[in-house]
């Protein structure tokens, strides 16, 4: 499980944003994304925001790779929907709606009330 953590970088007096693993160490992957952030001049806002959400998406692949079963739809449920074509220029852009993710009922989540 990762948690996130505002660390202060000694000598800068800046607050900086980290995801921090069961080791407690940084998480490499996301914290090379977060400095490329905060290196664009990001709002220290996105920063907490992005850091908050690389985290529930980080702890949702941990779950997923330790193959908890997922909990589905009844048998009653309508079949899902076809993918909309998109136009070019919305092939440009990537949303990802992370509240819309399946969650595995891993401890992690049902810790956090997530599941």
């Amino acid at each position: 499980m990762t948690v996130v953590q505002r660390a202060r970088v000694p000598g800068l007096d800046r607050l900086v944003w980290l995801v921090v693993g069961e080791d407690h160490l940084p998480v490499e992957p996301i914290g090379r994304h977060l400095a490329h952030l905060d290196d664009v001049e990001c709002s220290p806002n996105t920063l907490r925001a992005y850091a908050h959400h690389l985290e529930l998406f980080w702890n949702y692949q941990a779950c997923a790779q330790r193959g908890a079963p997922r909990q589905g739809p009844g048998p009653s449920a309508a079949p899902p929907r076809s993918p909309r074509v998109a136009t070019p220029l919305q092939r440009s852009k990537v949303y990802v709606n992370f509240r819309r993710l399946p969650r595995p009922p891993c401890a992690t989540f049902q810790a956090r009330g997530l599941a």
